[in-house]
């Protein structure tokens, strides 16, 4: 299980970890992983993926490093994940 994220502040860093910190205190391994370490082929050999991103302004993800990996992956890719996606405004 991975979590992909951005964060600006750090707060959407922080939500990761605590969510990652959830999740092995459950008895499950979450990787968290800066988007700018990630590609779009992420998403292989995964079963559950988590974003996380700031709403940036209007509810749109942050421009110049999330949206274009998220937007670079084929849509087969995703067909059988369960995808959680967690917003911080």
């Amino acid at each position: 299980m991975k979590i992909v994220y951005w964060s600006g502040s750090g707060n959407t860093q922080k939500m990761a970890n605590l969510i990652a910190q959830g999740i092995k205190e459950n008895g499950v391994e979450a990787q968290v992983i800066d988007v700018s370490h990630a590609n779009s082929d992420i998403f292989n050999d995964e079963d559950i993926i988590i974003l996380g991103c700031p709403a940036m302004g209007a509810e749109m993800l942050e421009e110049s490093e999330f949206e274009p990996m998220f937007m670079e992956c084929e849509p087969n890719s995703i067909v059988n994940l369960i995808l959680q996606i967690f917003l911080n405004n």
